[in-house]
């Protein structure tokens, strides 16, 4: 089955972590749905840039003591076609509830690994990238 990334930055605006941290056990949850029904191989939000306001203050406040600053979410979704992970990406609550940035959102297929003997001085690829290898 095809692997996708899925790059989803938050909108900029002085709603977006409140409503965040506001659907973010929902988006767990469906999460762990698509996980367990083989659709899902990893997830993470990632930290936004050092000099960004979700590091002021007032916005630090906002967070539940050990969670840090997100500004975005990162997800690697197996299905059969772009269409169906589309269709997982536009399901999920953090994109229902307008916390992904739907304009900057990406969401591409990754090349399958050269065949075994197809690069030279390397004997199987299959696995660079994996921690398989």
């Amino acid at each position: 089955m095809p692997l996708f990334l899925a790059y989803c930055p938050d909108r900029i605006g002085p709603d977006v972590l409140e409503t965040r941290l506001r659907v973010r056990s929902e988006h767990f949850q469906g999460f762990k749905q698509t996980v367990q029904e083989g659709h899902a191989e990893f997830g993470r939000g990632f930290r936004p840039h050092p000099d960004s306001h979700l590091f002021a203050p007032e916005n630090l406040a906002l967070l539940p003591e050990g969670v840090e600053p997100m500004a975005g979410s990162v997800m690697l979704l197996r299905y059969d076609t772009l269409e169906e992970a589309w269709d997982r990406v536009r399901r999920d609550v953090y994109w229902t509830a307008n916390v992904w940035d739907h304009n900057r959102l990406i969401l591409e297929q990754f090349c399958e690994p050269p065949p075994a003997g197809t690069v030279p001085g390397v004997e199987d690829a299959a696995g660079v990238g994996t921690g398989k290898a």
